[in-house]
């Protein structure tokens, strides 16, 4: 299975540059790749446009979806992706791949202010790409205890995750000097693929705003838990890697 894991620029608020960002990277690389992985995209809220009818957040979400599952059936490839909306009062966040002929599967989250209050279950999406048993998930996903076993039972070989993490500057000196949140997320990874020995894939976005938080970043970690490629912080080039 060929992979292209996009750390897409995002403007907040402006969810029309961000989808044809996105459909620059799929004519980039739909023929290069089976699976094309974007990052969890924040988008704007139902209220955000001005002269149009309101749009629940839910319809919001799906309206981005229905445009991704566009993008895989013009050009006949897999795409994952992640949106959520947070500028209402109820936030959610939703999960999505689509297939080569444009059907697409979800999984969709309310967010709560209290998250361990709540078990919310597993946002895991599976399919076979290629020759491999793919799943695609969540970030929160990971610290789940059930994903391991759900993971292994299932047989899959990549569990592709979607992820929305910013951070300062700061963090750009090196692996030593990562945001906490990054690094206990990069840590956790590992240990999915570890426990799992599926591959693990992860891509985030990266802030297109003059003077937001940036972030970014790449990764592919192999069935020993260790990292056999990735992209640094704050570099936006996508990472191709091909698993057997």
């Amino acid at each position: 299975m060929r992979i292209a894991l996009i750390p897409l620029q995002v403007t907040s608020g402006d969810s029309k540059a961000t989808l044809r960002a996105m459909a620059r990277s799929v004519e980039a690389f739909h023929s290069a790749a089976d699976l094309i992985v974007f990052p969890q995209i924040e988008i704007p809220g139902p209220g955000a446009t001005a002269g149009k009818p309101r749009l629940d957040p839910v319809s919001q979400l799906h309206m981005q979806v229905d445009v991704t599952a566009a993008f895989a059936k013009k050009r006949s490839v897999y795409i994952a992706a992640g949106f959520w909306e947070t500028r209402e009062s109820d936030h959610y966040t939703m999960l999505a791949l689509a297939d080569r002929t444009g059907q697409v599967d979800v999984r969709t989250r309310k967010l709560s202010a209290e998250p361990a209050a709540v078990n919310l279950g597993l946002s895991l999406v599976t399919a076979r790409i290629a020759t491999l048993h793919a799943g695609i998930c969540l970030s929160d996903d990971l610290f789940e205890q059930a994903l391991i076993g759900t993971t292994t039972s299932l047989g899959l070989r990549l569990l592709a995750v979607p992820i929305y993490l910013t951070a300062s500057q700061e963090g750009e000196a090196g692996l030593e000097n990562e945001p906490s949140p990054l690094a206990e997320l990069r840590h956790q990874l590992g240990e999915v693929a570890r426990k799992t020995r599926a591959h693990v894939v992860a891509v985030n976005s990266l802030s297109g705003e003059p003077g937001a938080a940036p972030c970014g970043g790449a990764w592919v970690y192999g069935p020993s838990g260790q990292v056999m490629d990735e992209r640094a912080l704050y570099d936006d080039t996508p990472l191709e890697f091909e698993i057997g």
